[in-house]
């Protein structure tokens, strides 16, 4: 976590090299599940990770179209770590890597995405309002992105449409 924060470059991986690693990620997630209690932290970090590359990718080459499957397939592996592993204790540097490679983005085009196909940031906002102890993502602000917090940014363009 500490190098995505750092802000370093991503390495760049073929879309189908990240595509298995998110399939064999989720199949470890679905057939092992809480088996697994001892590595969650390892598994959350592949899938930030990923994410990070995939975000990278999409802002170094502009081929949001090419990575837009491997995207929508991260969103959903975050989404469902967070639906599966409530306990989890997620640390600030978590936390910030997360926000770092997933939200504040996403954020800044949100308004113009989410219109033409479900967001994936729209699906990992679900996945927080369905549980008590993440409702305080929805307060997160960063001087640097979003002034505002999330929820208001997310808000403000439901209300628009």
């Amino acid at each position: 976590f500490e190098y995505i924060l750092a802000g370093k470059p991503a390495p760049t991986k073929e879309c189908s090299q990240l595509q298995a690693i998110l399939d064999t990620t989720h199949a470890v997630i679905a057939k092992l599940g809480h088996l697994m209690d001892k590595n969650l932290g390892y598994i959350l970090e592949t899938i930030v990770w990923i994410g990070y590359i995939v975000d990278s990718a999409c802002r170094s080459t502009g081929k949001v179209s090419v990575y837009k499957t491997v995207r929508n397939s991260v969103y959903a592996l975050l989404s469902t770590f967070y639906a599966k592993f409530p306990t989890f204790a997620y640390t600030q540097q978590i936390d910030g890597a997360i926000f770092k490679s997933f939200v504040w983005q996403s954020l800044e085009n949100f308004d113009r995405d989410f219109i033409h196909s479900p967001s994936g940031l729209l699906q990992l906002v679900l996945t927080w309002s369905r549980e008590r102890s993440y409702h305080r993502y929805f307060l997160v602000t960063d001087a640097t992105h979003q002034p505002q917090p999330l929820l208001h940014n997310i808000s403000k363009v439901l209300v628009k449409s």
